[in-house]
């Protein structure tokens, strides 16, 4: 007796779609069916990756396929030691792609990128989230491994979450944390000094979370450096000074472990005056050579370069000639 061809199967289906492996699912065709023939196929060249032959089997875990790949899934019924099929069932679907890696968040003030790598296979697409304090702020489609996000708050913690998609199936989600940085405050100056205090002042940033302010005072001269941290103020008065000195003063924005760049001013504390009277001799092979204007002239120049090498702007500190000094 000649054995008739085998119907076609039905309800073929895939499911459990992992980085390497598909589940696929069938019901037998009508008829005498000996066993099927499963091929899977990718895209690239329709090139064949694997066939099974499988008797009295309607489950066939599919493995091991490329990662994040569109594959084409073939189920054929068999008969009469496999010398008759009856028509092809095709189903197409997607292994799941690998996760992300290396996510680098670089930020600004205002704005963060978000770069990553990706292995996926066929054109894959990245779904991203940008959180912030649990809360979804924004989220985006992406071909590309790379996303900007502008506009954003000062000295804040966002989160960006990437996930990858081969299709319809999506890999594992890939998280990073980082925070913006600091707005630095602006128009720092002295409001009040004294001969041992001064108190300065500054503007708060904008479009920045709570902050703190650390603030530090520094001479070079003496080698004085004051530092603090203060919360809900915008001024500071440092005391204990040394008077007629040049102080810099510094405030940053602080928060999170984070400090802006500074805001500097620098001011004098009033100088409490106090004379010193200096005498010269002058002695010369060549006569009245000490006695030229020119030569007397000379000798107080250097000697005003001598003090302003040696003090700078760093102390008060005046150079005269004392009233009634015979000139040439």
């Amino acid at each position: 007796m000649n054995e008739t061809k085998p119907g076609k199967v039905s309800e073929l289906k895939v499911s459990e779609n992992t980085i390497d492996s598909l589940l696929l699912t069938w019901q037998r065709p009508e008829g005498n069916a000996t066993g099927f023939r499963v091929t899977a196929k990718t895209d690239s060249n329709f090139s064949l990756i694997k066939v099974f032959k499988y008797v009295d089997q309607t489950a066939v875990k599919v493995t091991p396929l490329p990662t994040g790949t569109k594959i084409t899934l073939s189920v054929t019924a068999l008969t009469a030691n496999d010398t008759l099929e009856g028509e092809t069932v095709t189903a197409v679907n997607y292994t799941a792609p690998e996760p992300i890696s290396n996510l680098i968040l670089e930020t600004t003030f205002d704005s963060l990128t978000a770069t990553w790598t990706s292995s996926a296979g066929t054109a894959p697409t990245f779904i991203v989230e940008l959180h912030l304090d649990g809360k979804l702020v924004t989220t985006c489609n992406l071909t590309e491994p790379r996303k900007r996000f502008d506009g954003l708050k000062a000295a804040a913690n966002y989160t960006v979450i990437v996930v990858t998609f081969s299709g319809h199936v999506k890999g594992a989600p890939v998280e990073c944390s980082n925070f913006t940085r600091l707005v630095p405050p602006t128009d720092a100056k002295r409001i009040s000094s004294d001969k041992h205090q001064i108190t300065f002042q500054w503007t708060a940033p904008e479009n920045g979370a709570k902050v703190s302010y650390a603030v530090r005072i520094h001479a070079s001269f003496w080698g004085h450096d004051n530092s603090a941290v203060v919360d809900n103020q915008t001024s500071y008065t440092f005391d204990k000074l040394t008077s007629g000195t040049k102080y810099t003063f510094e405030v940053r924005s602080k928060a999170y472990g984070q400090c802006s760049a500074p805001a500097v001013v620098s001011h004098c504390t009033d100088a409490e005056k106090r004379e010193v009277s200096l005498s010269m001799l002058c002695s010369s092979a060549k006569s009245l050579f000490c006695d030229n204007g020119t030569t007397r002239a000379t000798v107080f120049t250097q000697l005003e370069e001598h003090f302003q090498d040696l003090f700078g702007d760093n102390i008060f500190w005046k150079l005269e000639k004392l009233e009634g000094t015979q000139e040439a």
